[in-house]
């Protein structure tokens, strides 16, 4: 049986961001890890010169815009086919466009 440590909790006590210096919302996100991962992380975290806090924020903060980035860029792939389905879209070959971007120099 795996042994959790108790719930960690991250405390930003209002630490200003690192890159705009302004402060941050307070606010607690609790959730449970087994005692060796919360230990081997906070360590490497502080070989790093950095809060564990910090990097777990940067690590919710990546995550979040990439799905808002991977959910733009379905939507746009989504449109992009409705638009050339379209009957009223007019079809252009690779090899025309090749030939009207070569004319154009």
């Amino acid at each position: 049986m795996k042994k959790y440590a108790a719930a960690h909790i991250i405390y930003p006590e209002y630490a200003p961001d690192v890159w705009t210096r302004s402060r941050m919302p307070e606010t607690n996100f609790t959730f449970r890890v087994e005692d060796d991962l919360k230990d081997r992380f906070v360590g490497a975290a502080q070989t790093n010169d950095l809060s564990a806090s910090m990097l777990l924020r940067e690590f919710m903060q990546n995550y979040v815009e990439k799905t808002e980035h991977d959910a733009w860029f379905r939507q746009e792939v989504e449109q992009g086919l409705v638009e050339a389905a379209s009957p009223e879209v007019k079809l252009i070959s690779h090899e025309d466009v090749v030939a009207r971007v070569r004319a154009s120099f």
